[in-house]
């Protein structure tokens, strides 16, 4: 399959960009050349779009507080608090018995 022109002049930007940034000198009629810029145009896109879902997963860890307890109901902030007193209160007898 022939490479269109705007094809051709991306792979020779990017054989420029490897022999300036790395030293690899691979000529334009090596047939790995194609291949490679395909495989560095993907890692590209795979990069950008890790770090768009790790600032999602970011955004989102930032949201979760585990300190802030949201009760729908009086009920369940009454047990929530009976249950922080017993867990004390346990606490305290096996401190007293020891």
């Amino acid at each position: 399959m022939a490479m269109t022109d705007k094809e051709q002049r991306e792979v020779r930007n990017y054989s420029a960009f490897l022999l300036k940034e790395y030293g690899f000198d691979i000529p334009l009629n090596d047939p790995v050349m194609p291949a490679l810029y395909i495989i560095h145009k993907e890692m590209e896109l795979t990069n950008l779009s890790n770090k768009a879902i790790a600032s999602e997963v970011k955004e989102a860890a930032s949201k979760i507080n585990p300190t802030v307890f949201n009760f729908n109901n009086e009920d369940a902030a009454f047990k929530f608090q009976l249950g922080i007193g017993v867990r004390w209160l346990l606490y305290g007898c096996i401190i007293a018995v020891v």
